[in-house]
């Protein structure tokens, strides 16, 4: 546990997974025996990565490059040096410890003898670490005793981490770029609760603005009957079309203009004449926003409104007028941003109400106020980048231990392959509107599959080849709706996670529904084809056998004949930890996403090479020896089954165990 004081970011830094530590430790001590003349050498200077190519081992350095300034040397002479050293370090049996998942008041001591299989040097001087994979068995294994949330270490604990996003405003469409915000929020937010921060979800909304007046003229111009929808989709769909229709007219015709323009000074200040109307169409959004969250499995802890934050940014910005923080322009007040290199902004409009910025230092010293955090978080689209730098100069200059514990971070936009959306002109492509496309297409394939193979077990059943959990893995209509739900979550949600968070993505929907590619359907396939061998197992052995009783200490201490198919998932699977490191490091959520597609594809490939319940030998020392292979592929079955549940739900996605 790090101070609960220190920036969580900071703790990330510096934050290693375990093997990781293990060899900067090895490396830097190397360095300091062989080379005492570099006292300026730290171990932060040692870099760890892993090689371009898997039979070059599972880490790498390129730390005897860096020192070739300093020593005068060749890399590859450097290299020699500190691989015969590190030899020798090891021959010393230097102990390495590290705490068990499973119990964490106990020590589990290893020798580096018995982790490292083999070091060499390539190339023009990298230095290679092999770990042996019965100590991969090892951790694998410690590492998988925890719930779902409880994936590495527990860093960030005592850390108090706001997270602002979705953020969609009432009286207009939740959009499929929310759908990016509120996935890669939602990510974000796992992400650091599996390291054990604690986490406060907010979502900013806003209910007041010119997009809400010329929401509320649009209402006024409609036929009323609209108004009796009676489900929060058919009511958010009205207030779409009735912005669609103000946003025209405000554009188009100079009276309209005006007269939203009033409406919207009106709304500002809480005019009587307005309150109830507008408080009625707020809750119509809200209301389905709250359909949409419940679909995504999101809940959020603090709903702020721009309306309860305008009274205390218009008096934040107005206190500091008079020690230069903010200047009167013609009648409104201003930001002057050039002084840090930046651009002049208007925090109070000369209407007398507060513009979005004055809006923000509200929302920010009241989140401060109301819950101390260690670190805040605010997500929007990367158009914003340059309003959120004026934002928080502003902020540094009036609450700046509120503004260095605040960041922005923006993503890119998204778009269908068609172009781009606009609610203005009414045609926005709503994130309803694409789950259900998903769904539907999903539910056809399952329906079509499960037609199938229903005549594929009929037929068989004549024949007496079935058994009976084969019949039990036909799907009914209950089954393939709640499946195709899932799976519709999954194909849009990893699509927007999958993607560099600064990348626009271009979205196309049978590519995120495809069970043959880099997609969520994918991976939840592959996931419940784990599932399913333990289904086969149980029916051929009447619920006798389980992983459970798979003993993993009987590998420990053997060398095990692999396959390159089930090293190559060894070899993926102990990398989870500093995967998950790495992608909360970073806010890359995507990192988490090829790592996972990496995992299903190398499964896969174990899975369609190798027998895993069907092996089959005579004699007592063969069938002893079968078995035993036999039960480390369940093994391994079984915890690639765990990461990839565990890689999901960091990523906001619920797994299905039959498709």
């Amino acid at each position: 546990m790090k101070d609960s004081k220190q920036n969580p970011l900071t703790i990330l830094k510096s934050s290693h997974s375990f093997f990781e530590e293990i060899l900067r430790d090895l490396i830097f001590s190397s360095i300091q025996k062989s080379f005492p003349e570099l006292s300026a050498f730290t171990k932060d200077d040692v870099k760890i990565e892993h090689p371009l190519k898997e039979n070059y081992g599972d880490y790498s350095t390129s730390v005897a490059m860096t020192l070739i300034k300093d020593l005068h040397k060749s890399p590859k002479e450097i290299s020699q040096h500190l691989v015969n050293l590190i030899k020798d370090l090891i021959k010393e049996h230097q102990s390495i410890s590290y705490k068990s998942y499973k119990d964490n008041k106990k020590q589990l001591k290893r020798n580096i003898e018995n982790i490292l299989e083999n070091i060499s040097i390539a190339g023009s001087g990298f230095i290679n670490f092999q770990i042996k994979p019965s100590f991969l068995i090892t951790y694998i294994d410690s590492l998988l005793g925890n719930k779902s949330t409880d994936v590495t270490t527990c860093i960030l604990k005592g850390s108090r981490i706001m997270v602002e996003f979705a953020d969609p405003n009432p009286y207009k469409e939740f959009h499929i770029g929310h759908l990016r915000n509120i996935s890669l929020g939602e990510s974000y937010s796992r992400l650091f609760e599996s390291l054990e921060a604690t986490v406060r979800r907010a979502n900013y909304q806003g209910d007041v603005g010119m997009h809400v007046a010329k929401s509320l003229w649009g209402v006024s111009k409609m036929d009323s009957s609209e108004e009796k929808l009676i489900t929060p989709k058919l009511k958010a769909e009205f207030l779409g079309k009735a912005y669609a229709l103000g946003a025209k007219a405000f554009e188009e015709d100079e009276d309209s203009k005006k007269e939203i323009t009033e409406l919207n000074k009106k709304i500002y200040f809480q005019d009587r004449s307005i309150i109830d109307i507008w408080k009625k169409y707020r809750e119509w959004s809200l209301s389905y926003f709250d359909t949409i969250y419940a679909r995504l499995g999101t809940r959020f802890e603090r709903f702020y409104f721009e309306s309860e934050v305008s009274p205390n940014g218009i008096a934040i910005v107005n206190s500091h007028i008079k020690d230069g923080t903010f200047e009167q322009s013609d009648g409104a007040v201003v930001y002057k941003g050039e002084k840090k290199g930046l651009h002049t902004r208007v925090f109070i409009a000369k209407e007398g109400y507060p513009t979005y910025e004055g809006k923000d230092l509200g929302l920010a010293v009241l989140k401060e106020k109301e819950w101390p955090f260690n670190l805040s978080i605010i997500m929007t689209g990367n158009e914003q980048e340059p309003y959120f730098k004026v934002m928080l100069a502003a902020l540094s200059d009036i609450e700046a231990k509120i503004a260095q514990k605040t960041i922005h971070i923006s993503f890119g936009m998204v778009n269908l392959k068609q172009g781009k959306m606009s609610s203005r002109t009414g045609n926005v492509i709503t994130a309803d509107w694409l789950l259900n496309e998903a769904k539907k297409k999903i539910r056809e394939i399952m329906k079509e599959n499960t037609r199938r193979h229903a005549e594929f077990i009929s037929a068989s059943s004549s024949k007496g080849d079935v058994k009976g959990h084969v019949q039990d893995d036909i799907l009914n209509e209950k089954e393939i709706e709640t499946i195709s739900e899932r799976l519709a979550v999954a194909a849009v949600k990893y699509s927007m996670l999958k993607v560099g968070t600064q990348s626009d993505i271009a979205f196309d929907l049978d590519e995120s529904i495809s069970l043959e590619g880099d997609s969520g359907p994918y991976l939840m396939y592959t996931f419940a084809r784990c599932k399913s061998v333990f289904r086969k197992l149980e029916g051929m052995s009447k619920g006798k056998n389980s992983v459970s009783n798979f003993n993993v200490l009987e590998f420990e201490n053997k060398e095990l004949l692999l396959s390159s198919e089930e090293l190559g998932v060894l070899r993926v699977l102990y990398k989870f930890t500093e995967i998950v490191l790495e992608a909360t490091r970073n806010f890359s959520p995507n990192v988490l996403c090829t790592y996972l597609f990496d995992l299903a594809q190398k499964y896969n490939g174990f899975y369609h090479k190798h027998s895993i319940l069907g092996i089959r030998g005579q004699g007592s020392g063969v069938r002893d020896q079968q078995e035993q292979v036999k039960n480390f592929r369940l093994w391994l079955t079984q915890r690639t089954s765990e990461i990839i549940q565990k890689g999901l739900y960091l990523l906001g996605i619920e797994t299905v165990e039959r498709m």
